[in-house]
């Protein structure tokens, strides 16, 4: 589906009249202290400016969709967003639903012989999460698992409530792909669909940062699911997170993910640091009337 690209200076003048105060800036940037500086104003706020007045209009839930690959910076994106549109928008409630929590269980997991496509598609509980979206849509309240990037699981006694919220944004690396349930998936339900994009490149070199950033933290946590790989030295360490890269996270995103980028609304394409260089609107779909009145 093809998508008309802006840069940076064009996408900023679709909306030049959006401007943060100092405060609401240092709001937004706390909430996410490694987006580039330059990015809230260049990138993120035109494109609250552009929601707003539909959220504005709507009288249900506004759904918005955040995919890309792993470390893509899908969970920055979201809270950089429902900053923007809770402290510079005015908009009440902006909730943020992982697709992370949908991931079975790891006992069912092993029990499957799944542990080693943890994130393809057969990993998740799609049915579940579909009833979720399906429900927020109809204005129906319901809980949502929650996941624990420090145990590597679900939470077996947390639930995320939600309960008719002006704005929810679900972001994760499956929620722009279809499902045994639905051929479009949860699709059908979105406002607004977002793909982060960047390279394999970058997007290797993001995922071992993480991986270390994770890994220091488990050293203080020996309930961890990461624990045990304190013991490694640096080189091992980073060879075992280069290998899961390798042998699950590169053939998931070549296979399931970047293929979902196609049919989003708008792609946020990122170069290295996490800068965006250019945003593009899909030509055959609403957005691009909304863009473009």
């Amino acid at each position: 589906m093809p998508h008309q690209r802006y840069d940076r200076t064009a996408w900023h003048t679709l909306q030049p009249d959006a401007v943060l105060t100092p405060a609401q800036r240092q709001a937004v940037y706390a909430v996410a202290p490694e987006v580039p500086s330059g990015d809230v104003e260049a990138v993120y706020l035109p494109l609250a400016a552009l929601v707003e007045p539909h959220i504005a209009r709507q009288s249900r839930t506004f759904i918005i969709g955040i995919a890309g690959g792993v470390s893509a910076g899908k969970t920055t994106v979201a809270r950089i967003l429902q900053a923007l549109l809770t402290v510079w928008a005015g908009v009440p409630t902006v909730q943020i639903l992982s697709t992370d929590g949908f991931i079975h269980p790891t006992a069912t997991l092993e029990a499957r012989g799944l542990m080693h496509r943890k994130g393809f598609p057969e990993s998740y509980d799609t049915a579940a999460f579909f009833d979720v979206i399906q429900a927020v849509h109809a204005g129906e309240a319901c809980e949502a698992p929650i996941y624990s990037h420090a145990t590597y699981d679900r939470l077996p006694d947390a639930r995320l409530a939600i309960d008719g919220p002006d704005v929810l944004i679900v972001e994760g690396i499956n929620v722009l792909q279809a499902t045994p349930e639905q051929a479009n998936g949860i699709r059908p339900f979105l406002d607004l669909s977002i793909y982060v994009d960047a390279s394999e490149e970058a997007l290797f070199t993001w995922f071992m940062h993480r991986f270390r950033r994770l890994l220091a933290a488990a050293r203080h946590n020996p309930a961890g699911y990461l624990y045990p790989f304190t013991t490694l030295s640096e080189a091992d360490a980073d060879a075992r997170a280069a290998h899961v890269w390798a042998t699950v996270n590169l053939p998931n995103l070549r296979a399931h993910i970047q293929p979902t980028r196609a049919v989003a609304e708008l792609i946020i394409k990122k170069s290295a640091a996490h800068r965006v260089h250019t945003c593009s609107v899909r030509t055959n779909g609403p957005w691009h009337l909304y863009v473009h009145p």
